[in-house]
């Protein structure tokens, strides 16, 4: 592991080598009274110990006392590290290498070491692949045929935008810090690892297989876990995300009903084939339905995953956001 800010922070906390980070330094001044000390062994009567020992400490010394330490301690901890993964993700390029073919930057050959600054295309043909390092929070792999480009790239914020094509993502950066523009729905890494593809049309499809993404535009928002895809098309937004694994029926109805013509029976359809783990499914429907359907999407969802205490039928009907959260919350997936 190698540094990337100017004190070289990382390999300090590793080795101690190079200077340590402002915040670092302050940290370890305030742990230091509770750093470990060698002391020589010494061996003594255990009786005469006894005697000589002081009064215990009370219940409320020894369970009060070291737990706010060790809270405080753990806090700061988390403040640091926090900052150092921000100040170690400022530069505005992303270094770039090429795996396979030759991708492009405007017109020029990727060679290594290349970079990738904000608002540069990079384009790859059908021969060709690259790896973009988004800083130390992860890398992205652009498949063949894929245009793409870096629209923000700060310390709180990395936007990259796929127009076209496909990408892999494997990103270990804090919730909302990485997100992926598409002509129908941003992308927002909650800390995971996907797959997003843009076809020439716009629309696209995303597959989560580590954490969870969330999905938003038009109004919508799908939040995709694990094993779990949603499809997307511009003017529309994301779609109603679902398991790979579901009924075939029940994901060509869920197909119509996301699309242009949504037949009579594809509701009842979906509502029929959904398992307990589909409930991540009927709980998107709830807001995307009809208020003449609302109900029975609500009691099969309730069937399947019932409802925590607090969660009540009439204000979920009304789409009332502590009711959905709640119920979200504890869906058996």
């Amino acid at each position: 592991m190698t540094g990337h800010d100017e004190h070289n922070t990382p390999d300090y906390l590793w080795d101690r080598s190079g200077q340590p980070d402002a915040e670092i330094a302050r940290l370890e001044a305030l742990l230091r009274p509770a750093a470990f000390r060698a002391r020589p062994l010494v061996l003594s009567d255990p009786a005469a110990e006894r005697r000589a020992a002081p009064p215990q400490p009370t219940r409320g010394n020894r369970f009060t006392i070291a737990p706010r330490f060790l809270a405080a301690a753990a806090a700061l901890l988390l403040a640091a590290v926090g900052a150092l993964i921000g100040r170690g993700n400022a530069s505005p390029a992303w270094p770039i290498q090429a795996l396979g073919g030759t991708p492009r930057i405007a017109q020029s050959a990727v060679r290594a070491p290349r970079t990738l600054a904000v608002g540069q295309w990079l384009h790859t043909d059908s021969a060709s692949s690259a790896r973009l390092e988004v800083g130390t929070l992860g890398d992205v792999t652009v498949g063949p045929e894929s245009r793409v480009r870096i629209k923000t790239s700060t310390r709180g914020r990395k936007v990259l935008e796929l127009a076209r094509g496909k990408i892999e993502a494997f990103i270990t950066a804090p919730p909302r810090l990485f997100l992926v523009d598409t002509p129908a729905a941003r992308a927002v890494d909650l800390g995971c690892a996907y797959t997003l593809e843009v076809d020439d049309d716009g629309a696209g499809v995303l597959h989560v297989t580590l954490g969870y993404v969330a999905l938003e535009g038009s109004g919508y928002t799908s939040t995709v876990p694990r094993g779990a895809s949603c499809a997307m098309r511009p003017g529309a937004g994301p779609g109603t995300p679902h398991f790979r694994d579901a009924d075939p029926a029940l994901l060509a109805a869920l197909t119509r009903i996301d699309g242009d013509a949504p037949g009579a029976a594809d509701l009842a359809t979906v509502l029929e084939r959904a398992r307990p783990r589909d409930a991540l499914t009927l709980w998107h429907l709830l807001p995307r339905t009809r208020s003449a359907d609302r109900g029975a999407v609500f009691d099969r969802l309730a069937a399947l995953a019932p409802p925590p205490d607090g969660v009540e039928r009439s204000a979920t009907l009304r789409l009332e956001k502590p009711h959905l959260d709640s119920w979200w919350q504890s869906l058996p997936y």
